[in-house]
This record gives structure tokens, sequence and C-alpha cells, in this order.
């Protein structure tokens, strides 16, 4: 060690260029140190930690490598669906979609039969037409697919030219994981007073590092609410936002969507993200949530098709619905039922309650039994003989 020029360094690359820079770096350092009075065991320490140092970087120029060939070949086809209202907002989608660092195959658009299509293009979409229904609209075969990998996408929704690249890579971090997704309602990000409102009606937050959203007994969801310093960028999810996801062709057949489309007959499909992705994480396809994709969700707006009564009623009738389907029915044993039951029932007295109290202020306290024949309707919909035949929530895991 006292003589740098016959010091020996293990050098261990991919390249030879790589080399030479990390044995010039590790001479000239050590060559530094040893014309300064330091003792034998130092310069050993010193030494040491360069190697270690030179490990460090031939593992990223590796890993780098691997990254690049990995997302090479990474293909995908975005598909979207939309009723051709969006107007500027589906052609901002458009641009954003053709302006990706990593572009797509192919750009789908499934229409419903009878609609005009839109004024906007970028030159690439073709449509394709279909049955109406938020769900009926995502749970096709799509058979013109050719990729392995679909990046669903809203009308409403804009994208960075690097957001598909930084969901692939974010899927790369989970081995198991087969579908990501942007947080684009940001509810941690909520003022205090919308979280407190959030919480009192059923969602709340949560602080576990490892968890984005989780679904609670009662069928509503917890966030994490811990800030940006102390969570990762992409975390385990349970359930997340439906405008936008990318996921494996492969996972997406193979929870056979297609059994929820009765969530269509409620006109406001609330609770179809819940359905998907809970589904998903059931069947261990593992969703993620990637926090800073650069994705923005513009809200198109499409539930004024109906008046605030009817969706209140119809939104209420499908949560119950949703929770009876994910949730309580696929309970195992009697005490795990009485528990969904009780946290559910629970937060429907908690919400008429204060749903009453807000009407009593504003002189509409009808409004609260609006909310309760939503609840009612969902109930006796899951007595019909449409809804007893459909296939079990977890009939097709392995």
């Amino acid at each position: 060690l006292r003589n740098s020029a016959q010091t020996p360094c293990l050098i261990l690359t991919t390249s030879k260029k790589p080399a030479f820079v990390l044995r010039s770096r590790c001479r000239k350092d050590l060559k530094t140190r040893s014309n300064t009075n330091l003792s034998a065991k130092k310069k050993v320490t010193f030494f040491i930690r360069n190697e270690i140092n030179i490990m460090r970087m031939k593992n990223k120029l590796i890993t780098n490598s691997f990254d690049n060939h990995y997302r090479s070949e990474f293909r995908y086809t975005a598909v979207i669906r939309t009723l051709g209202t969006a107007g500027e907002k589906y052609q901002i989608l458009l641009d954003s979609l053709c302006r990706q660092t990593v572009q797509p195959d192919q750009i789908l658009v499934y229409i419903p039969e009878n609609y005009e299509l839109p004024k906007e293009t970028c030159g690439r979409e073709k449509y394709i037409r279909c049955q109406k229904g938020m769900v009926h609209q995502r749970s096709l075969s799509f058979d013109e697919v050719k990729t392995e990998w679909i990046l669903f996408c809203d009308d409403d929704i804009s994208l960075n030219p690097e957001s598909v690249s930084l969901l692939w890579d974010g899927l790369s971090r989970y081995q198991n994981s087969q579908c990501i997704s942007p947080d684009v309602f940001s509810n941690s990000q909520a003022s205090m007073s919308a979280k407190i409102k959030n919480c009192l009606l059923g969602t709340k937050p949560h602080y576990k590092k490892e968890w984005a959203f989780i679904i609670r007994a009662s069928g509503y969801y917890s966030y994490n609410n811990l800030s940006e310093k102390k969570r990762s960028d992409v975390l385990r999810t349970q359930s997340a936002a439906g405008p936008c996801c990318l996921i494996s062709k492969k996972a997406y057949l193979s929870i056979h969507f297609e059994d929820e489309r009765f969530l269509d007959d409620f006109k406001y499909a609330l609770g179809e993200d819940i359905l998907f992705y809970y589904k998903l994480y059931r069947m261990g396809f593992q969703p993620l949530v990637h926090y800073k994709s650069g994705i923005v969700h513009l809200d198109g707006g499409t539930s004024h098709i109906i008046n605030k009564k009817e969706k209140i009623k119809m939104s209420n009738a499908a949560l119950y619905t949703v929770w009876h389907r994910s949730l309580y029915s696929v309970s195992s044993g009697l005490l795990r039922k009485l528990w969904c039951g009780f946290c559910y029932w629970n937060m429907v007295i908690i919400t008429f309650l204060l749903i009453l109290g807000k009407g009593i202020i504003k002189l509409n306290p009808l409004t609260s039994f609006v909310y309760l024949s939503g609840v009612l309707y969902g109930i006796k919909y899951t007595c019909k003989e449409k809804y007893k035949n459909l296939p079990g929530f977890m009939s097709y895991k392995n």
C-alpha cells in the first residue's frame, strides 16, 4: 500500500472504457492519500472503501445496461374509452401520447355505437365501436391489441413525455406486479378540512409505508398520508384511480372483468376502480401506485347526464353492491361476515346523520333519505336473479 503504482485494483465491468476510468480514478486517489501522513490502518481502510465504490459503480453500469435492454423490449398499446364529448381535453391526451419517449404501437379508441366521432385527432388513433358503459368499454376482449402491455386511458387525462417510461420503471421494482396506476387524485395533498370531511364520510388516512391504498371492511378505502420524504414513489396497493393504468394483457384477461358489467346498470358506475384493482390484488397480480408519474386528471365530467338526486341514489346503490360482491360475499366464516356487515352499516348510519344534519342547516333534509333509498336499491339489486347468477368474485383464482 505504500507504493500506489504497485497497488492491485480489482476492476469488474462490462466495457473497457469504464474500467479505464475507474482504474485511473482509484490510482489517483490512492496516490494522493499515500503522499499524506496517514497510518497504514487508515490507508487500508481507504483502499477497501475505494473497492466498494468501484463495485457500486460497476453494479450501476450493469443495471443501467440491463434496464435499457429491458425497456427496449417493452411494447404497449394505448386504449382509450370515450363518448366523444371531452373536446379539448381529449386532444391534450392524444398529443401527450404522441410525445411519449416510449411510443405506443397503436392508439385504439373505443366509442359506443351511434355516437359521433370526435373532431380532435393526432393522426394515429383508430376507432372501434362497442357497447356504451364505463365497465363495458373497459371489459372487452381487446382482440385488436397485439402487444403484451395495455395502457388504459380515460379521455380526460394528460401525460408528461416520460410518464409511460416512469410507470414501466415502477413496475420493474416489484417482481410479481402486473399493473401500475398513477395517483391522480392525490388524497394526501388535500386540505385539512377536506381530509376531515372525507374521514367522516369513510375515506381515512393510514401511515403504513408499504401500502398506497387499503380496502377496509366497510367497502371504503384508506390512503397513505405519509409525506413524500417518508414514502417511496411506488407502493403496493389494493385499489387505485380508474382514469389510467398500465397492465399486462394476460393479467387483465385473467380477472374476467366482463363479469362486473352489472355495474353499468346504475348509470353512475361508482366503485368500478375498486372492483378492478381489488380483483387484481385478490388474484395475486399485485397492483401498484406511482406517486410521481406526471399524469394529471383533467376531469372531463361525464356525470352531468343524470340529475343530482339520481346520482346520489345510484352511486350509493353501486357502492353497496360493490361492497357486497367484493368483500361481504367472499368473506370466509360467520365472524368475518358479521364484522364486514358491522363496518358497513356503521358507516351508513354515520353518513346518514351527517347528510341529515347538513340538510337541516340548508333546509333540505330530504337528501339524507335519497341516500338511504340508494342503499335500499342496492340491497334489492343483490336479490335479483341477474346478480345471483354472476360468477363468484374469486371464481377464477388458481
